[in-house]
């Protein structure tokens, strides 16, 4: 190559550089722009509606090839769905819907004054929204083809001869489907609600109501101490159970065959002020379904709900000795036939007798009655009281009596049938930490 020949070429090249660093420098801008663009403030949109989202009584989506599917305000914020047919509303979906619609916003103007509507798809639209107000007045949005230029959508409301684009992210709120404005939820109820839990499993049916604390008792099959935290996580599976909506009509009705010919597993029915709902549950080699009385047909369910619902009287009982919990302690005692003990929490000591003694050896022996337990539950067969042990606290004063046989020791609440058999050692450990509670005085000479 002559030398000629070579300057031309480095030339070339150099053009060639410049145009590509130019070519970037300026997607780069455009990328910071678009950027600005996209996080500017709402106001430089335009909104299409401006209404107040508790005036919407009614809403309407009409989707081509489907049903019209409308939405009916109930009480409050309580939504139904009316068509196709009748069924509960999700309502963080329907809020987001509403939401939406409540100040629609544009991204831009594409036409002042179409001639037509139809190079935009909005004289037979995709999707379009019909809204009813409490105050009698409607509106409509149009909703129509996607800008192959930037991906968003064409739209257009009444009372407004222009076409505005719209986000493909409202484009989808407006668009949901039946499947998505649905309750999904197998029980429709709120757990904090519920004031009776039926459940029926491993041959027995045991009930359980929750008194104005709070707290959940078995009634039957007999007035035992209830789980409480086991009855409130049982509530709170069956609330968060979930429906397939996304099954095929044919698929649907295999489950209910399947279902007919699975192993009963457990059955329950909450009770709320509103009424009742109930679910059964049954096997079907290693599957789950459910049929329950506010959805249609069967549903796969999870084995953790399953298991969760497969429990004995026993397992739903709770075997510890006192309900104190972590209740804030002002007295607690220890009887037994030559020895009686009582310790009461005054201001920030404890004192035994107008002594002050150790908080922490009373703290000891307070986290041993805390954790006294059973080992099993029995009916009959309680010896004669040797020991009480008591305490007070924000949750009330509680009493319990033991007894022993030979080696072993039970127990038992005054008016409750069920005796506990205990462990000897728990009880052993108990006894030296009541009896370890000294004065103060004698604790600091150690």
């Amino acid at each position: 190559m002559n030398q000629r020949g070579l300057y031309a070429a480095l030339g070339l090249f150099g053009l060639l550089g410049i145009g590509i660093w130019w070519s970037l420098r300026e997607e780069d801008r455009a990328g910071a722009k678009g950027e600005k663009d996209q996080n500017a403030p709402e106001a430089s949109f335009t909104k299409l509606l401006d209404l107040p989202a508790s005036q919407f009584s009614r809403i309407e989506i009409r989707k081509l090839g489907a049903e019209p599917l409308v939405l009916q305000r109930g009480s409050g914020d309580n939504w139904r769905i009316k068509a196709p047919a009748d069924y509960g509303a999700d309502s963080a979906t329907v809020t987001s819907l509403i939401n939406s619609l409540a100040s629609l916003v544009a991204e831009k103007i594409v036409d002042e004054k179409p001639k037509t509507l139809e190079e935009y798809g909005l004289s037979i639209p995709a999707v379009e929204v019909l809204i009813d107000k409490k105050d009698g007045k409607k509106h409509r949005v149009l909703v129509g083809d996607q800008s192959s230029m930037t991906g968003s959508f064409y739209a257009k409301v009444d009372g407004d001869a222009k076409v505005y684009t719209i986000g493909t992210f409202v484009q989808g709120t407006l668009s949901k489907t039946l499947a998505e404005l649905r309750d999904k939820r197998l029980l429709v109820f709120e757990p904090g609600q519920v004031t009776q839990l039926t459940l029926t499993a491993k041959g027995a049916t045991t009930e359980f109501n929750r008194n104005s604390q709070g707290t959940w008792q078995m009634v039957k099959p007999q007035a035992y101490r209830a789980d409480g935290l086991t009855v409130e996580e049982m509530v709170r599976k069956l609330g968060e159970a979930k429906l397939d909506l996304t099954l095929a009509p044919a698929d649907g009705a295999k489950l209910v065959s399947r279902f007919a010919a699975g192993v009963p597993v457990a059955s329950a029915t909450v009770r709320m002020a509103s009424g009742t709902q109930s679910i059964e549950i049954r096997r079907v080699q290693e599957e789950y379904l459910a049929k329950a009385t506010s959805a249609e047909g069967a549903h796969k369910v999870t084995k953790e709900l399953a298991d969760g619902l497969d429990k004995s009287v026993n397992d739903l009982r709770t075997n510890k000795l006192f309900d104190f919990g972590f209740a804030e302690v002002s007295k607690a005692g220890y009887r037994e036939a030559t020895t009686s003990l009582t310790y009461e929490h005054q201001g920030d000591e404890w004192k035994s007798g107008g002594q002050k003694v150790s908080g922490v050896s009373v703290q000891s022996y307070i986290d041993k009655l805390r954790d006294l337990a059973s080992l099993r539950f029995l009916t009959e067969g309680m010896p004669a009281e040797t020991v009480e042990l008591t305490v007070t606290s924000t949750k009330g004063t509680e009493r319990v009596t033991l007894g022993k046989r030979g080696t072993q020791w039970f127990a038992q609440r005054p008016g409750e049938p069920a005796i506990y058999e205990l462990e000897t050692k728990l009880v052993e450990e108990l006894q030296t930490a009541a009896r370890a509670v000294k004065p103060e005085a004698a604790e600091k000479k150690k």
